[in-house]
């Protein structure tokens, strides 16, 4: 499962621009991927900075065009993968909160 993904629009940093579900598969009916990704172009949509997932390894989370150097992380749990991303958004990064929530969500169920 991934929780988001390098394409992911982050909604709180770009509140003004409806990139919700509905949004998106309206103009994939339009125009397939290319429209949703020219209307993010478009609309100056930020995105999210990692990718995260879960593996039979655990969940990894992998970074992309960021300043800084970041290693890819593993974690055991849902509940640690939380944490480190609430610790890389207070460092800058760029990470959806509804994907630390839904691994939040998923601690709290186990």
């Amino acid at each position: 499962m991934s929780y988001c993904r390098w394409s992911t629009p982050v909604p709180e940093l770009t509140p003004d621009v409806d990139v919700s579900f509905d949004k998106m598969m309206e103009l994939y009916e339009k125009g397939g991927y290319k429209l949703w990704a020219k209307y993010l172009k478009d609309n100056e949509v930020i995105r999210s900075d990692a990718y995260v997932y879960e593996a039979e390894t655990g969940f990894i989370c992998h970074w992309c065009d960021t300043e800084f150097v970041v290693a890819d992380e593993s974690f055991d749990t849902p509940g640690e993968m939380a944490e480190y991303l609430i610790e890389m958004r207070k460092k800058g990064f760029r990470v959806p909160k509804d994907a630390i929530q839904m691994l939040v969500d998923e601690a709290d169920s186990e």
